[in-house]
C-alpha cells in the first residue's frame, strides 16, 4: 500500500505499516475492496488492523523490505478454483438429477403435452423422473448428462 506519513512522537506508516516510536508494528493499514474490483467500494480509505490480528508471511528479498507476495498467495490462488469447481460440479449433480424421459404415443391415445401456452411458447415443468407424452409419429430419447468421476465422493 502506498501510505506514507509521520503520525507524531515519533510514530510514523511506512507502506502502510505503522510503527511506534521505538520502531515495532503496530498496525497495518489496509483497503476495504481490492483495487478494480467491480463489487468493491468506490471509496478505498485504509483501515487499520492491529499487528496482533494481522500475519504477513513473506520472504524479504532486500534488507528493510516491508512487504512482499505472502506464502499463501499460491494457495489462495488455488482455493478460489476449488471453490469454483465445487460450484460447477453442484450445478451438474442437479442437472443430471433431472432425468427425463420422452414418451411417444403412435396412436394418440395419451393426448398433446401438458403444459401452460404462453405467447405461443409451451413451458412444462421437469422434475427428477419426468415422463413428458409426445405427438405421435415421434420415440422416446432420455436426457443424458455426461459424468465426470475428477470429483471423487
Amino acid at each position: 500500500m502506498d501510505l506514507h506519513r509521520e503520525i507524531g512522537g515519533g510514530a510514523r506508516i511506512r507502506a502502510g505499516i505503522e510503527f511506534d516510536a521505538a520502531g515495532r508494528r503496530v498496525a497495518t493499514w489496509v483497503l476495504s475492496s481490492r483495487p478494480g474490483d467491480p463489487l468493491g467500494s468506490l471509496r478505498m480509505d485504509p483501515i487499520r488492523v492491529p499487528a496482533a490480528d494481522c500475519l504477513h508471511l513473506f520472504k524479504p528479498l532486500a534488507a528493510g523490505q516491508l512487504r512482499g507476495i505472502t506464502w499463501l498467495a499460491p494457495v489462495l490462488l488455488r482455493l478460489h478454483e476449488l471453490d469454483q469447481f465445487e460450484d460447477a460440479a453442484l450445478v451438474k449433480a442437479k442437472v443430471a438429477a433431472l432425468f427425463t424421459g420422452f414418451i411417444t404415443d403412435p396412436d394418440g391415445t395419451a393426448g398433446g403435452l401438458s403444459g401452460t401456452n404462453t405467447g405461443g411458447a409451451l413451458t412444462v415443468g421437469m422434475e427428477p423422473g419426468s415422463l413428458i407424452p409426445l405427438p405421435p409419429g415421434t420415440d422416446i430419447r432420455f436426457s443424458n448428462p455426461t459424468e465426470h468421476d475428477a470429483y471423487a465422493p
